[in-house]
């Protein structure tokens, strides 16, 4: 069983990786379909694929980061979606999201191992 008392910091898993020094870009629509979807018929001209940027915070091992990678490795371009929202206003927190954030991009972008 799991024990609900203990704190998860977000993203240990990026502690002392490299970030992405580029553009982030966000998920323009909403309409993008999430990563795990395979090609489809409407994919004909451009195969957009996104994936949440919680879901890259919340990696916890190479294993997991590889089987994101290798579902995305096809597409044409992949969007990662802000779908983390601070409720404060606190820079601290606001720079710290961004570093998490780079840190994954440049996760899905590095070259498998």
């Amino acid at each position: 069983m799991r024990d609900n008392t203990t704190y998860k910091l977000l993203g240990v898993f990026w502690d002392g990786k490299p970030e992405y020094q580029g553009e982030i870009e966000y998920c323009p629509r909403d309409d993008i379909l999430d990563y795990r979807y395979k090609r489809e018929l409407f994919d004909n001209n451009d195969f957009f694929r996104k994936v949440d940027l919680s879901e890259l915070l919340n990696v916890e091992n190479g294993e997991i980061l590889a089987k994101i990678k290798a579902q995305t490795q096809n597409c044409d371009k992949v969007f990662v979606k802000k779908d983390v929202v601070l409720r404060s206003g606190n820079p601290v927190l606001e720079r710290f999201l961004e570093k998490r954030s780079r840190q994954a991009v440049q996760g899905l972008m590095d070259e498998q191992t």
